[in-house]
């Protein structure tokens, strides 16, 4: 039996790039919408995406997609692991939210 799913939450980790006393500094945040509910709802650093499993049947599924660097082809942690790529995470960040 084949079981249908359909999403209930989303969310991207986003990037305020204008944070800090002199607005130059990056701070991540998750901005996330829950189905129903009438607008998205913003999450900054330190508070926590909290999934509760009471309220939630079992079976039920969190998709998380991460970006890839588009020089090596790898996720966030091992492309900067990677001593031969310099691909600026930050840069991509001030591209995809300023």
């Amino acid at each position: 039996m084949q079981t249908e799913y359909t999403e209930v939450l989303t969310g991207e980790l986003k990037v305020d790039c204008y944070a800090g006393d002199n607005c130059d500094q990056q701070e991540k945040y998750w901005n996330v919408y829950v189905e129903g509910d009438m607008q998205d709802e913003d999450l900054k650093a330190g508070e926590h995406l909290v999934i509760d499993p009471a309220m939630h049947p079992p079976g039920t599924k969190i998709i998380v997609k991460e970006p890839v660097c588009p020089k090596c082809g790898l996720t966030f942690i091992d492309c900067n692991d990677d001593p031969d790529c310099d691909f600026s995470w930050s840069d991509f960040a001030n591209e995809l939210y300023s």
